[in-house]
């Protein structure tokens, strides 16, 4: 069997953060790609979609590892919510919608009245 000397992680697992340390480097990582270079380069405020059954520390463990990353703010939508939003539901009207995410995670349905 041939060692190549790489090693495979995973640092969110799930849709929650499995090992902090390398969530952080691959957020820092995105951001460099994404920001131009420069003294002035902006810090950017990050959107980041989680499933709606974490937990509040869950929560915060996300926020925080995007701040380390390299993000001035960072907010938290459920998954369902970035869907409707993404797909241009009236998400502050009072329409009723249903959203089934069926990813490969666990399936999440979101009703709106």
């Amino acid at each position: 069997m041939y060692k190549s000397g790489l090693q495979t992680i995973r640092p969110i697992r799930d849709g929650v953060i499995a090992d902090y340390e390398s969530t952080t480097m691959m957020i820092l990582h995105y951001l460099k790609q994404g920001i131009s270079k420069g003294i002035f380069a902006p810090k950017p405020t990050l959107v980041i979609s989680v499933p709606s059954n974490i937990t509040s520390v869950e929560k915060r463990t996300v926020i925080d590892a995007a701040m380390h990353g390299g993000a001035r703010d960072a907010h938290v939508v459920e998954e369902s919510f970035a869907t409707a939003f993404g797909a241009s539901l009236p998400v502050c009207e009072p329409t009723g919608s249903m959203i089934v995410d069926i990813g490969g995670g666990p399936t999440e349905v979101a009703v709106s009245l």
